[in-house]
């Protein structure tokens, strides 16, 4: 009924190969930004600002839903895509300040690798700007500022939902 198993093979055990990894820093100094975030590639600020943008959504989310994750997840996907941060773009625009608006422009203007399927170009060029500004924002540790600018995004999107609620 049962067949005989091979016995495995053994492999002789070797030393693990030594990581190089910088020296722990318990003073956070090692997370400290060591470039002037003026002086970043587009690219750069705007790899940051996805992952900036995509942290402060999920923290909001979570703070206040008491869903299950798949609900969370759903949320998340309003938020963060293409489309829904072109309307964010668009929205925050007009309060940004000329130094902002510069970066955002960068971004606008930085030619990326392709354009999702379902997303038209203008699109893609906004929702870069806008985490291109993300980006610009957290490393040069304007926080407040990013914090007030997400706000009026997630304050847009919330009367947007209560009037297709109501209608």
């Amino acid at each position: 009924m049962f067949r005989k198993r091979k016995p495995a093979k053994t492999v002789p055990e070797q030393e693990p190969k030594p990581v190089n990894l910088p020296p722990i820093s318990l003073d956070g100094s090692f997370f400290e930004n060591k470039k002037d975030p003026k002086q970043m590639s587009t690219l750069s600020l705007a790899f940051m600002g996805d992952a900036v943008f995509e942290v402060l959504t999920r923290s909001y989310i979570v703070s206040n839903n008491q869903s299950a994750i798949g609900n969370l997840h759903s949320e998340n996907s309003e938020i963060v895509n293409a489309s829904a941060q072109f309307r964010a773009a668009k929205l925050i625009f007009d309060n940004l300040t000329e130094a902002e608006r510069e970066v955002f422009m960068r971004g606008r203007n930085a030619h990326t690798a392709h354009t999702p399927k379902n997303k038209t170009a203008e699109e893609y060029r906004y929702a870069t700007a806008l985490e291109t500004l993300f980006g610009y924002l957290y490393l040069s540790g304007q926080t407040d500022r990013l914090y007030i600018l997400f706000e009026m995004i997630l304050r847009d999107l919330n009367e947007r939902k209560e009037s297709q609620g109501k209608g």
